[in-house]
């Protein structure tokens, strides 16, 4: 499978002038709905128990230890137990609230520690074009699939449904799983036939850039496999490209430009002029 991804001018010269690529946190990217799971406790008499059951364990006990500097375990824990019926009562009077707390927050905290690098399977997407490279004035940049980057876990496709992710609480198989979370969108979406690197914010480095801080990931210039112009890319950002593609890192990376095949309706990719390579300093 292919991987593209489509800039602004703005945001593709940083890829190939420091080889870096921005990780957006689901709360950023351009679709309300991202890392929205449902949730919904389906059983609260099991999500209660399950809740109390950890209270009264020896692991609660130890963790919370110095509020109850007077109390051994026994004690605390029969102390609960006392009490069960009463925290139960107020579990689950505490059950719909707190589904909707989480609701409300979800994206938000998944946003604080993981974030996306979004990718798309097909190059000559005019939509894509439209959408995410300023109405064809940016550039799409390929890379190479088979590399190490996009052969773990946290890289995946998109699955495309309306269905719902549920995220129940009362079910102890449940998973709070930001991949999850972030490998579902609805069918309108399914065009862009999206893959995903999902990144952890700690492992990336933090940029205080006008617009807010940006997260971003260091790439070697061999995943880079060619770079596309779009249509109504200026001579300007052409010029630029040109010249970022003389470097000897990048003399593997074949340069494209997008034309217009009006007869057919589509766009279709011709190569750039031949450009000269310069020595590196």
């Amino acid at each position: 499978m292919a991987l593209f991804r489509y800039f602004s001018p703005e945001g593709a010269l940083p890829v190939l002038e420091t080889g870096e690529l921005m990780v957006t946190p689901p709360k950023y990217l351009n679709d309300p709905f991202e890392c929205s799971p449902v949730i919904k406790c389906k059983d609260p008499h099991a999500f209660a128990h399950r809740q109390i059951e950890r209270l009264i364990s020896p692991e609660f006990f130890e963790e919370h230890r110095n509020h109850f500097p007077d109390h051994t375990f026994e004690e605390f824990r029969n102390g609960l137990l006392s009490k069960a019926a009463e925290l139960e009562e107020r579990i689950l009077a505490d059950v719909p609230g707190a589904d909707s707390h989480i609701q409300s927050r979800v994206q938000e905290i998944i946003s604080q520690r993981f974030g996306v690098i979004c990718f798309a399977a097909d190059g000559l997407n005019q939509t894509m074009w439209a959408h995410y490279a300023s109405s064809h004035e940016g550039l799409a940049i390929e890379f190479r699939e088979s590399h190490q980057l996009f052969s773990g876990q946290s890289f995946f496709e998109i699955h495309y449904s309306d269905e719902h992710v549920v995220f129940d609480a009362s079910d102890p198989t449940a998973r709070d799983d930001a991949k999850l979370f972030l490998s579902r969108k609805r069918l309108q979406w399914s065009s862009e036939r999206e893959s995903r690197l999902l990144v952890e914010l700690a492992l990336a480095t933090v940029r205080d850039l006008p617009e807010g801080s940006r997260y971003f990931i260091p790439i070697g210039p061999e995943v880079i496999v060619s770079v596309i112009l779009g249509l109504r890319a200026t001579d300007q950002t052409q010029n630029r490209i040109i010249e970022l593609l003389r470097a000897p890192r990048f003399e593997h990376v074949k340069a494209f430009k997008i034309r217009k095949n009006v007869e057919a309706g589509i766009l279709e990719r011709e190569p750039l002029e031949a450009v000269p390579k310069a020595t590196e300093c």
